[in-house]
């Protein structure tokens, strides 16, 4: 059974970050299932302004810009690829080694590196799934502190990916405090508590590619701003050492959550999906509807990125970054 927790590890490692659980069309703004989703919200208005906030989101290649010593706290937190990094940074911090049996249920205090600790209880079987809980306590590592609670679900076990060193298809993760980050002196992030990510991983045997969908309810905090998604679906896929990401649905806030707007879903953008190198955005467009029938639109161009305005949805895109 060891075995399986290896497998279980080098998929969270390799793989978390896409994925998706049940996913459907809804995207009420209203919904309170999802915690502080404010229902005053209202739909953005057409202004650059608030395109460049919402390309902030959707079009940063957080691989590469994201970075631990970063001053510049304004950029937004809640892109499929900030999330990526946290569910990444925090699940290597799982030690499994000598857990024989996932019939038990393991309970584990570690100390973490420059102080404080982190306590991880384990549970479930490799039919059944696992479930996971991480509650952090002051922990300091990673050159930053950490402080909450986030519970783990694996699940959609499938002998065919454990023979590629995988198993468990859905990673659901909810953050059931809210918690926080605080890199280099510096309180980068705050998810806030009942944020979740669903996790999906399809292969492709005619291609040998792995396919991962990511679907967020997420709100962040940034020093007291926030931003998030809500019922946002992504596609991800690797080749040739580049990501290549698009979105499906989702509705993006901005505004400290008091505006947003919606994917334009009828843009098909797994035909322009943005294709991330290591260091830059190298191709892709995305397309949103704002408030009065207006559209915003993320481009890239020439290595840049720009944002085009319609504002007044007549398919003309007459404002430009």
């Amino acid at each position: 059974m060891k075995k399986i927790y290896k497998i279980l590890l080098l998929a969270v490692f390799s793989y978390l970050f896409v994925g998706c659980g049940s996913v459907g069309s809804d995207q009420n703004v209203d919904d309170s299932s999802i915690q502080k989703f404010p229902t005053s919200a209202s739909v953005a208005e057409p202004t650059l302004e608030n395109g460049e906030k919402v390309e902030e989101v959707v079009a940063k290649n957080q691989n590469a810009t994201f970075s631990p010593t970063a001053q510049d706290i304004k950029q937004y937190q809640s892109s499929p690829m900030s999330v990526k990094y946290v569910n990444d940074l925090i699940l290597k911090d799982v030690k499994l080694e000598g857990i024989h049996s996932l019939g038990d249920t393991i309970s584990q205090t570690e100390d973490c590196v420059d102080g404080g600790s982190y306590t991880y209880s384990l549970n479930g079987s490799e039919t059944g799934g696992i479930t996971m809980v991480m509650d952090y306590n002051n922990c300091s590592q990673h050159n930053g502190m950490i402080n909450g609670k986030i519970s783990v679900k694996y699940s959609n076990y499938d002998e065919s990916f454990a023979s590629l060193g995988l198993g468990y298809k859905t990673v659901d993760i909810e953050y059931v405090t809210d918690f926080s980050m605080d890199l280099y002196g510096v309180k980068y992030i705050v998810y806030k508590g009942s944020s979740t990510t669903s996790n999906f991983l399809e292969y492709d045997p005619n291609t040998a590619q792995m396919k991962l969908k990511m679907q967020l309810n997420i709100i962040m905090d940034l020093n007291g701003v926030k931003d998030g998604q809500k019922d946002s679906v992504y596609y991800f896929e690797i080749k040739d050492n580049k990501v290549s990401m698009y979105q499906t649905q989702g509705t993006i806030y901005i505004d400290n959550l008091s505006s947003y707007v919606t994917y334009d879903t009828s843009y098909d953008m797994s035909k322009t999906p943005f294709v991330f190198s290591s260091t830059i955005i190298e191709s892709g467009e995305a397309r949103y509807n704002m408030a009065d029938g207006a559209k915003v639109k993320i481009k890239e161009e020439g290595g840049d990125i720009i944002t085009y305005v319609d504002a007044d949805g007549d398919g003309t895109y007459e404002l430009r970054e």
